[in-house]
């Protein structure tokens, strides 16, 4: 069904915390890039023709709508995936983080389990991204972050780190962020938790949980939705995926 013989397969989703919008927001603006701005931008225009894209824009609509981090049965999409560590997670159905009755005991987890399965069992060449927003503003550097299993460290530590670099370099340049104020992101790593990137991992796929941004650094706490969150936060994710592709898939090419 995805057929990796001509083109890399990119797959990305976010909203599996439906009160982390912004970036929801964001792929949906990257994706609107990639399908109407071929003819007007390189890099938009080059994704089009060379990339298939698998993208779930909202995994957990309920959490979406009613702003919560969780789905109708009060279980964290992502603590529910069945990998190694899901015992890990909390028991407690009162609990934001709670992890299921069962792995994998929600439809929303399936979802996301079958394309990983698929792109495992099928593809050769793909990456999965599963968005969040970073909600921790006690400094810049962690306005977003870039999370990867910890097994995992390798390629895609180094792909965080340039990424975090170029991300910094257009705030300063583009953005209106100080020039002093570091870097705009941290490099976290995870297996803790039962997520989605971990079960990605488990299966071979290079996973990551990059984290955009609520807001600018400023001290408060409210959501921002503004223009520039969201070019920011669009950056992120062109960013990304082009340096994946350039160290998963064509680097010596």
């Amino acid at each position: 069904y995805f057929n990796a013989s001509t083109h890399p397969v990119v797959y990305m989703d976010a909203g599996l915390h439906g009160e982390e919008k912004p970036i929801t927001r964001a792929l949906l603006n990257f994706m609107t890039k990639v399908c109407e701005s071929a003819d007007e931008d390189d890099s938009f225009g080059w994704l089009r023709r060379n990339v298939k894209f698998i993208i779930i824009p909202v995994v957990c609509p309920y959490g979406y709508v009613n702003s919560l981090r969780y789905n109708a049965n009060h279980v964290n999409i992502n603590r529910n995936f069945d990998t190694a560590v899901w015992s890990n997670g909390t028991d407690d159905p009162t609990s934001n983080d709670y992890r299921g009755a069962s792995p994998a005991s929600e439809k929303e987890t399936q979802y996301v389990q079958s394309i990983v399965d698929e792109l495992s069992s099928q593809l050769t060449t793909a990456f999965y991204f599963n968005w969040h927003t970073h909600g921790v503003f006690t400094a810049y550097k962690q306005m977003t972050s870039f999370a990867i299993p910890s097994y995992k460290q390798d390629e895609m530590q180094k792909i965080g780190i340039e990424v975090i670099k170029e991300l910094t370099a257009s705030g300063w340049k583009n953005h209106d962020l100080p020039i002093n104020s570091g870097f705009i992101g941290i490099i976290e790593f995870h297996t803790e938790n039962s997520s989605a990137a971990v079960y990605g991992s488990e299966h071979s796929i290079p996973s990551a949980t990059p984290e955009g941004m609520y807001k600018y650094y400023d001290g408060t706490y409210s959501v921002d939705y503004s223009t520039k969150l969201n070019c920011m936060n669009t950056e992120f994710i062109l960013k990304s995926v082009m340096t994946a592709l350039k160290r998963l898939v064509y680097m010596g090419h």
